[in-house]
């Protein structure tokens, strides 16, 4: 499919510079704004031929203001896969 007329191709990290960040980036498990600025500060070092800058640690992110926290865990015993057999009458 061909892009729209007046619109560029969306850009991708083609060059060996944006490989390597990216790379980098995927290694420290960053993601969104922080990796975006995180390969662009990489990609410029690299291409002045400083150090590349160190990854960050991923954000941890918290729960949303009056966010219920996760239910616990069920603790069921597990039960084995019906057999297709109906179920035998209770003894009385």
């Amino acid at each position: 499919m061909a892009p729209a007329k007046g619109k560029a191709p969306p850009k991708t990290a083609t060059t060996p510079e944006g490989a390597a960040c990216s790379a980098e980036a995927d290694a420290a498990g960053i993601k969104g704004k922080e990796r975006r600025n995180f390969r662009r500060k990489c990609v410029a070092a690299i291409k002045k031929g400083e150090p590349t800058p160190k990854a960050p640690p991923p954000a941890v992110m918290a729960p949303a203001k009056g966010a219920m926290p996760a239910p616990p865990k069920a603790t069921v015993p597990a039960q084995s896969a019906p057999t297709g057999q109906p179920a035998p009458a209770p003894k009385n």
